[in-house]
This record gives C-alpha cells, sequence and structure tokens, in this order.
C-alpha cells in the first residue's frame, strides 16, 4: 500500500495521470469524445451527453477530436477554475447598486429637492468605473434638460433611465477569451450550459480522482 496520502502519489500531478488513464478506457495514450461521455454521464445521471460533449470540445484546444493528457489537465484546471469563480463570487457578492431615489437622496446634500452642478459632482458613487469630474459635469448638463442649471429630481430619473446602472463586475480572474468554460456558460442561452452543469461535471471529475486513488492505493 502506497502511504503518505496525496503527497506520496506524487501530487495534484499524479492524480491527473491517474484520472485521464481511467477516462482512457482504450489506453490509446488519448481520451476520445466518446470514452469522455460515457465516462462522465455513467456516474452521473444529472449529466446530459449534450453537456459533456461540449465541455469535451471546450477541453480539446487542437479540435482533433481526441483529448491529449496536457489537454486534458489544462481543461481541467481550467474547470477548477470557473467553478471556484462562481462560488468567490457567490460568497462576495457585491450589494444591489443603490435605486435612483437613493442615489438622488445621497447627492441632495442641502435637501432642496434639485441637484445643483457641485452637488451631482460630489454626490457622486466611488468605485473604479467612476467617471471623471469633467465626464459628471457633461453628464449633468445632458440632464438638466431645461436648462436652468439645476437637476430635478424627475430629470434625474429620466437620466438614469437611460443610460441604466452599470454593468456589474464578473466574478473570478480569468476571462470567455483565456477560459472557453466560461464562455460556454456566459452564453449558456445558445449553448445549453450553465454553472450548475459546469459544478456537476466538475463534482463528478473529482469523485472519479478519488476513486483513482482509492484503487492505486488498495491494489499497491
Amino acid at each position: 500500500m502506497i502511504s503518505g496520502g496525496i503527497g506520496g502519489l506524487g501530487g495534484l500531478g499524479h492524480l491527473r495521470h491517474e484520472l485521464f488513464n481511467k477516462l482512457d478506457a482504450n489506453q490509446s495514450g488519448g481520451i476520445e469524445e466518446t470514452e469522455f461521455v460515457e465516462g462522465l454521464t455513467s456516474q452521473n445521471a444529472n449529466l446530459s451527453e449534450d453537456t459533456v460533449k461540449k465541455v469535451f470540445a471546450a477541453f480539446d484546444s487542437d479540435s482533433d477530436g481526441v483529448l491529449s493528457e496536457k489537454e486534458f489537465k489544462t481543461g481541467y484546471q481550467r474547470l477548477s477554475s470557473a467553478v471556484k469563480g462562481a462560488l468567490i463570487g457567490l460568497q462576495e457578492a457585491p450589494p444591489p447598486p443603490p435605486s435612483p431615489n437613493e442615489l438622488f437622496a445621497n447627492a441632495d446634500s442641502d435637501s432642496s429637492g434639485d441637484l445643483s452642478e457641485a452637488e451631482f459632482v460630489a454626490g457622486a458613487p466611488d468605485g473604479p468605473h467612476k467617471p471623471s469630474e469633467d465626464e459628471l459635469k457633461q453628464l449633468f448638463a445632458a440632464l438638466d434638460t431645461d436648462g436652468s442649471g439645476t437637476v430635478s429630481e424627475d430629470e434625474f430619473k429620466a437620466g438614469f433611465r437611460r443610460h441604466g446602472p452599470p454593468p456589474p463586475p464578473q466574478a473570478g480572474n480569468d476571462n470567455s477569451d483565456s477560459n472557453p468554460l466560461l464562455a460556454l456558460v456566459q452564453d449558456s442561452a445558445s449553448t445549453g450550459v450553465n454553472q450548475q452543469d459546469l459544478n456537476t461535471l466538475f463534482t463528478t471529475l473529482f469523485k472519479l480522482q478519488s476513486n483513482s486513488v482509492s484503487t492505486v492505493s488498495t491494489s499497491a
């Protein structure tokens, strides 16, 4: 029996190698799509064949229909990153943006019911995407549709509806350009693959990996 746990098995690289060999059912040195699909769907009834095929294509960087060990390890790392990024995003989700009413009330420092240019500039929420002072002044002028020199609450709300709130930040450090698995989720309306699908697939791979470790340990 091999002792030392994960360290005794040579670390993560060895674990990925054992998992690769387990999915390479015919031991050809590469994982074919049918092997990948069968190896995962047989372990988890919640995984659809279509989802697994699309993830296989995302792993298969050279599109030759076979996953090399390098492609498999890279794909596994990207899948892990996509799943962890989503969890971090849920755990550290930013609070919802303030409503137009809250923004206006916070900026209206003298409670006059109208915003001066100085109040509008000073009351702009801080953040990485905060406009410059000149940009805020230009926006103020655009909101002041009656040219009165102040922005009423109605003008402010109308402007908010036209421009809308800023887009929320994306979770995780990877983006769809560097991680094709994130691209699948971000375009889920057309791909049919959502974040839960990736979570389920990752869990299944991790279970298979754990089973591979147990097999090696008990047979050694």
